[in-house]
């Protein structure tokens, strides 16, 4: 019996594999291997990532919605890292240079600061532009101000944006 369900489920991907050619948007899903799979990023001090934007979007969180910028990265083996904007200094720096899917973007995790209320992670982003798709454009303006680190029970909108000053980005090197 076991053997005769393989053989129908071989059966069925051989036949689901042939009905799917021709169509670049379905060629591209039935070629997905499980290493197309996201990583989430969790940068120690001086981490880099480099790579194509392949999407952003709004994800829900214990703390509310985070924007999420999902990129193929030219490091890390050529694997689809995930970006989540959750501390305010890299949510502002991500509104700031307003990257769009099909463009470039660079994201490094630099030395802690401090300032009056403790110290806080900082992050520096830059996108190459030149290197952008006609792809639909991620609205970074409609995100609001959320400074709460209260726990929410639901996410219901993209209140995730610190309108609050970041002078210290101005004062980075590079």
């Amino acid at each position: 019996m076991a053997q005769a369900r393989k053989r129908a489920t071989q059966r069925a991907s051989t036949d689901a594999d042939e009905r799917v050619t021709g169509d670049p948007f379905v060629d591209e899903a039935a070629a997905w291997g499980d290493d197309d799979d996201e990583t989430g990023w969790r940068p120690e001090v001086g981490a880099l990532v480099v790579g194509r934007i392949e999407s952003i979007d709004v994800r829900s969180t214990t703390y509310g919605p985070a924007p999420v910028i999902v990129v193929r990265a030219d490091s890390h083996g050529g694997n689809r890292i995930a970006v989540w904007g959750l501390h305010t200094v890299l949510r502002n720096a991500l509104k700031r240079a307003k990257p769009q899917p099909g463009e470039r973007i660079a994201v490094k995790r630099l030395t802690d600061g401090e300032n009056e209320n403790g110290s806080f992670q900082r992050y520096r982003v830059a996108v190459d532009r030149k290197a952008g798709s006609d792809a639909a454009a991620f609205d970074w303006n409609a995100q609001k101000d959320g400074k709460s680190r209260t726990p929410q029970k639901r996410a219901t909108d993209a209140s995730w944006i610190d309108e609050g000053d970041d002078d210290d980005d101005d004062k980075l090197p590079f």
